[in-house]
């Protein structure tokens, strides 16, 4: 792959795995346009290469695609953090319990009710921020392929909704979200407010790398406040 698509493609590579290192089970639909779009590379063809000419991702019949290798490394990991995680609550456990089981119990129930608020006012339907009615994403389906393909089918320049249905799909979040997304940014537009800040949301997710537990609660709380 370097020897016929020189540094860019090497870099095209890495950039991907980044890419599928942030999406559940470490797998995304195949869609290059986005993938080009949300990696700054106006080569989309060369992007497809690197994804389909040299084995170095893997389809299914959903035209889902993985890296083997990626997803090897990650169980390494997964598996060492879960360990490290486990050790942690063991060892907080343990300090509680010589501190007295009152206490503890005590900061439980605050940390408990925190959780239970925060999750509520991300995830709480019909929303009011300035002036914006939030849609109710429950009773919605999901964003799926042909959700994706028939949003990408118009296409026009300075305009990618595909990105947010990918991005909405990558996450699990609803085609309701999808829509209102797309509909308050002028159909996608790159340049409109809306679809920057959910971009620049998108991006700093990604850095941090965690996934929101209520993807459309938080993207529409965060994009709209």
């Amino acid at each position: 792959m370097l020897m016929h698509e020189g540094v860019e493609g090497y870099g095209i590579y890495w950039m991907l795995l980044e890419m599928l290192r942030d999406c559940p089970s470490y797998k995304t639909f195949f869609f290059p346009e986005s993938f080009a779009y949300a990696m700054h590379c106006n080569d989309v063809e060369k992007v497809t290469r690197v994804c389909k000419d040299y084995r170095l991702f893997e389809f299914d019949q959903d035209d889902n695609m993985w890296s083997p290798w990626l997803c090897e490394v990650m169980e390494e990991y997964d598996d060492r953090k879960q360990k490290l995680r486990e050790a942690g609550r063991r060892g907080a456990a343990h300090r509680w319990s010589e501190k007295g089981s009152r206490d503890s119990k005590a900061m439980a129930t605050l940390s408990n009710g925190d959780s239970e608020a925060m999750a509520h006012n991300v995830t709480q339907p019909n929303m009011t921020l300035r002036d914006i009615t939030l849609p109710d994403p429950s009773g919605s389906p999901k964003v799926g392929v042909e959700y994706l393909e028939k949003i990408c089918e118009v296409k026009r320049e300075g305009f990618a909704p595909g990105y947010i249905a990918q991005v909405c799909m990558q996450y699990g979040m609803t085609e309701a979200t999808c829509n209102f997304l797309v509909e308050r940014s002028n159909g996608g537009e790159v340049a409109h407010p809306t679809f920057k800040k959910f971009n620049e949301l998108v991006h700093r997710i990604q850095g941090e790398k965690w996934t929101p537990k209520h993807p459309d609660g938080f993207f529409l709380k965060k994009v709209f406040e």
